[in-house]
Parts: C-alpha cells; sequence; structure tokens
C-alpha cells in the first residue's frame, strides 16, 4: 500500500545513495578472488544485486517504515564489510 503525499526526505536518500556506492569496487573484489574459487567468484557477483536492492527497498519502505529502512541499511554496511573481509581487501 502506497501513501500518497509522503515522500523520503532527501537527507535519507543522499545517505542511501553513498550506502550504495561501494558497490563500484565490484572489479576490485573479483581481481581479488583466488583462481578457481568459483562459490567466493558467485557470492561476489550477487553482491551488487543484493546492494541495490536494498538501497532501493530502504529508500521504499522509509515514509512508512523506518526502522525496517535503518535495518536494511545497518545489514548494508555489514555486508560491504563482509565482502571485503571475505576477499582479502581489508585485513582484521
Amino acid at each position: 500500500m502506497m501513501y500518497h503525499g509522503v515522500k523520503t526526505p532527501v537527507w535519507m536518500t543522499i545517505l542511501i545513495i553513498l550506502l550504495v556506492l561501494p558497490v563500484f569496487s565490484l572489479p576490485a573484489l573479483l581481481s581479488a578472488i583466488a583462481p578457481g574459487d568459483s562459490g567466493m567468484k558467485t557470492i561476489v557477483w550477487c553482491y551488487p544485486v543484493y546492494v541495490v536492492m536494498s538501497g532501493w527497498l530502504a529508500w521504499q519502505c522509509y515514509p512508512q517504515r523506518r526502522e525496517v529502512s535503518w535495518i536494511l541499511l545497518v545489514l548494508m554496511v555489514m555486508s560491504h564489510a563482509a565482502m571485503w573481509i571475505m576477499t582479502g581487501l581489508i585485513k582484521i
């Protein structure tokens, strides 16, 4: 159900766009995968789809369900960290 007249604020839209931008690190992520690791390659290829869909859903649901939007954004940040750690771009 869509409520007419209620929009996602500009500051939230900017935040979502900023949190989606790390998806452009896909070439670096793919190059960091060891040759022959097809399972990791599949996960990394699914990563941009997940990030873009999470950003869109967070933007869509913010006017009615702000908590869900924030949860999606936190999960997105955690997925960024997980991708960088799994591929070895960030050492912990």
